[in-house]
């Protein structure tokens, strides 16, 4: 480096003044551009998860009564078995109960099925992702502290281990039991 005119105390001034705070300016802007790709992805998910809200909130509205939901089967949604009366002696036929609407009714119901992947399920399900995500977006803007409680040496644990030992004193199998049930909360793999 002597050879360039650069003395090692002059390099090494210069990277402690001018490079590494530099660095460190670019670290923290990637870290937080990086945060920011996060942040966005997890809005464009939550904006998703309001559109299914409310698909899902225009789709359970009930008709005939404002702010509620109709749970109930739909009838593109129900099958019927139904007798056609309008062939000789009547004939059995099975159709969805918005066909048999739109050729007026003509029959009687026999009997009625409905499926069973219900649609109104997705409003809870899009209600726990919400939830997921909610707090994932609290958590990384600061909003939830991840908070650990010990409760090893309170009261009410050192009770509940008294009462255990006691009332397994004599029953060994018992306590082994119980042991190996602990180690598999402890170890949720080993329990699956």
């Amino acid at each position: 480096m002597e050879r360039y005119g650069i003395t090692k105390a002059s390099l090494s001034r210069f990277m402690t003044s001018r490079l590494l705070p530099r660095a460190a300016k670019e670290k923290a802007e990637r870290e937080l551009r990086d945060g920011k790709g996060v942040l966005d992805e997890i809005n464009r998910i939550m904006v998703r998860v309001n559109k299914m809200f409310d698909a899902c909130d225009e789709y359970l509205s009930d008709p005939n009564r404002e702010g509620k939901y109709w749970l109930g089967p739909r009838a593109e949604e129900v099958e019927i078995v139904y007798l056609d009366d309008s062939e000789n002696g009547g004939v059995m036929k099975r159709d969805k109960l918005d066909v048999i609407l739109a050729n007026k009714g003509k029959g009687r119901a026999v009997s009625v099925h409905y499926r069973h992947a219900d649609p109104r399920k997705l409003i809870l399900d899009t209600a726990k992702v919400l939830t997921i995500q909610l707090e994932l977006l609290a958590r990384i803007s600061g909003e939830i502290k991840d908070v650990t409680i010990n409760i090893i040496n309170t009261p009410v644990w050192i009770r509940l281990q008294q009462i255990i030992l006691d009332a397994t004193k004599d029953k060994p199998e018992v306590r082994k039991k119980i042991a190996d049930a602990l180690h598999i909360i402890e170890e949720p793999s080993r329990g699956a």
